[in-house]
């Protein structure tokens, strides 16, 4: 569902009065938030993934469509405040058409370009929202297209790296044998039990 709700000019997108050039940037991620690129459920697509911010609620289920190593369309539902959702729109404009490596390698400051704005410490989990899911998205692709055999081998050997742990019968002691002329109390007759 795309967002209808309107953006109040009052509310700062940072946690500042912005300046006359993020201004500008800030038009731009209302109309990101407002008219979000991509939006909706792709009809095929190589790889989905599920993310959601539990702080403050936002959620959004990306959708990658991928031909050999290139990201060849994507798209995404969700909710999410105006920086999310304009972080999501943004990043799957730059993301249609680049390599899967290029994708991967994109971090927290390319998002933070692609908005525009200085982002404050409590909002930044909003604005890396996207960039978590896409990555997942991949990750999780990466992991369901990998033969079976590289993945036991992978498997075998990250389990002959841990230390072995060493399953022990326990140690059945003999019934100790009463010293002729010896006599004991029916409490020490049982203590070996």
């Amino acid at each position: 569902m795309v967002p209808t709700t309107s953006f109040p000019d009052h509310e700062l997108i940072a946690d500042r009065p912005l300046t006359e050039d993020e201004e500008l940037y800030k038009e731009n991620i209302i109309d990101h938030y407002k008219h979000p690129r991509h939006f909706g459920r792709l009809g095929k697509y190589s790889c989905t993934h599920l993310e959601h911010n539990p702080l403050c609620g936002d959620r959004f289920q990306v959708y990658l469509s991928i031909d050999k190593e290139n990201v060849t369309d994507v798209s995404f539902e969700g909710q999410g405040c105006a920086i999310s959702m304009a972080s999501m729109s943004l990043l799957s404009e730059k993301i249609m058409g680049m390599s899967i490596v290029e994708v991967r390698r994109l971090g927290p400051w390319d998002i933070f370009n692609l908005l525009g704005i200085k982002i404050s410490h409590t909002r930044s989990k909003c604005a890396l929202l996207s960039l978590k899911a896409v990555q997942q998205a991949l990750a999780l692709q990466q992991q369901s297209q990998q033969p079976l055999p590289q993945l036991l081998q992978q498997q075998t050997q990250q389990s002959t790296q841990q230390p072995l742990q060493q399953h022990r019968q326990p140690i059945q002691q003999p019934i100790p044998q009463p010293i002729p002329g010896e006599r004991k109390t029916k409490k020490e007759e049982i203590s070996w039990l």
